[in-house]
């Protein structure tokens, strides 16, 4: 499944910033997942993070239909603009 990170991760003294996305593995664990991504230099890595870190991108997406339906046309925002509203930062993708 498709996720992102709500908050910073630690990992033994590496950060994974909020924001970043990548694919979310059932765990052994059941308050925890297995989170694939890739770093900065592309390489894919996984580590395990907590079920309350990570919020699924089909949600955010939804969340974000939601509000452009409500708003009046001078409140709606871009993507971006709603993921920071909710408090993630993220960066845009380079094509």
């Amino acid at each position: 499944m498709k996720v992102i990170l709500k908050k910073d991760v630690n990992l033994n003294g590496w950060i994974i910033p909020k924001g970043t996305k990548g694919i979310s593995i059932t765990s052994h664990r059941s308050d925890m997942v297995i989170f694939k991504y890739k770093n900065e230099l592309g390489d894919t890595l996984q580590s395990l993070v907590f079920n309350h870190e990570i919020m699924e991108e089909d949600y955010l997406a939804l969340e974000y239909a939601k509000h452009q339906m409500k708003s009046h046309p001078e409140d709606r925002m871009s993507y971006v603009e709603f993921l920071s509203e909710m408090g993630i930062q993220i960066e845009e993708e380079e094509h």
